[in-house]
């Protein structure tokens, strides 16, 4: 895979990691309980290993959102810490560098709160962190991307066309092209999508005002003539949109599910993760397609029951990915809510999930290389989590 890249369970006020009190366009994902626990932050047994990462301020509030692995001493998860208070976030970067996480510090916004929720790596010195900032009490938010060069990371200066605007998915073709999407609020009656692309020297709007009630959640863009981002249009359409190098086009999707995380390996080899999600009324059904070059297609995921979410899937090879997310799994963890890691052989899904990381914390996003896989998200009072695949 020529580009690392990570696109995030955007939790950002009733998510699945709970971690922000904010009301934003990102609201609609279910507010699932965490996994039930047997027992908090075990050590993990091969080969898998919980590895403990930084944490700024009070542990409760740090959460990591997303992560890129690039190299066995270049590893970058970006997320949010409680800079005022545990509801009160600012964002977050932790950098792995083959021995240990350590934070390294991002542009402090202005707003009460704050979140970076996805990361796209291209090389040491040129990684991507999108997100927002925003003041809880109003539909006021702002776009968030920063930029590491291998030494500092800076703000870049970003579009805002509408009252309010976030970023959920980030992804990147090359340094001249980067594709970022979420949501525009141009009044407080309904949101549009949002698609910002860089050119290398600034960003672009464009906001899709003919699908009111919508947003994006994800993007991935393998090729500079190809990207695709999805989201949810009104109660029951997903909205899907791709793009040619000239125009984007909304793509029919027959199902009704919320992909909250792409990744590919081409321009034929791509999978889409999520959740179908029919409200209160019924439990949320991890869902799981994939990209030949011709039609998404459907996969089934053995020993799945519900409710179940898949957070955060990385494809390495057209033999090699990775998903990650909670559900009810059976019968191997006695039918309740767990932790769950899965593995594809070119064949088949298989699950890989360790005993130990069934109640640890909330997994929020994966990413993986031959042989190597970095999986975060939120551990309760011990703040942000991570655990590694591979050999350190």
């Amino acid at each position: 895979m020529s580009l690392a890249t990570a696109t995030v369970l955007a939790a950002c006020g009733g998510g699945l990691s709970g971690q922000s009190g904010s009301t934003n366009a990102y609201s609609a994902f279910p507010a699932l309980a965490p996994p039930l626990s047997r027992h908090q932050f075990p050590a993990a047994h091969d080969p898998w290993q919980i590895v403990k990462t930084a944490n700024e301020g009070h542990k409760l509030g740090n959460v990591l959102y997303a992560v890129a692995d690039l190299s066995a001493r270049d590893a970058w998860a970006v997320g949010a810490w409680p800079a005022r208070s545990p509801y009160l976030t600012d964002t977050l970067a932790e950098h792995w560098n083959g021995t240990q996480w350590s934070i390294v510090h991002t542009p402090r916004t202005r707003t009460p709160t704050a979140q970076l929720n996805s990361i796209a790596a291209l090389a040491s010195n040129a990684k991507w962190a999108a997100g927002y900032a925003e003041n809880p009490g109003c539909i006021c938010g702002q776009t968030v991307v920063d930029y590491w060069n291998g030494s500092a990371w800076t703000r870049l200066k970003t579009p805002n066309p509408g009252i309010a605007d976030f970023l959920a998915g980030i992804s990147a073709v090359s340094a001249e092209e980067i594709w970022a999407v979420g949501s525009d609020w141009p009044n407080q009656s309904y949101d549009v999508p949002l698609i910002l692309r860089w050119d290398g020297k600034q960003w672009t709007p464009l906001a899709l005002s003919q699908y009111q009630l919508a947003t994006l959640y994800s993007v991935y863009a393998p090729a500079h003539d190809d990207a695709w981002a999805f989201g949810f249009w009104g109660s029951s359409t997903t909205l899907v949109l791709h793009w040619d190098g000239t125009s984007w086009t909304r793509i029919p999707f027959s199902d009704t599910v919320q992909i909250i995380s792409i990744s590919g390996t081409s321009p034929s080899d791509i999978w889409a993760a999520g959740y179908y999600y029919c409200g209160s009324s019924c439990n949320p059904i991890a869902k799981l397609y994939h990209w030949d070059g011709i039609q998404w297609s459907a996969v089934s995921i053995a020993g799945f029951g519900e409710p179940s979410v898949i957070s955060g899937i990385s494809a390495v090879a057209a033999n090699d990915a990775w998903f990650t997310g909670y559900g009810t799994v059976f019968p191997k963890w006695q039918n309740y809510v767990s932790n769950v890691t899965y593995h594809w052989d070119g064949k088949s899904w298989k699950d890989v999930t360790n005993p130990d990381q069934i109640g640890c914390c909330v997994l929020n996003a994966i990413s993986a290389r031959r042989g190597d896989a970095w999986v975060v998200g939120q551990g309760g009072d011990k703040g942000s989590f991570s655990m590694h695949y591979g050999k350190r």
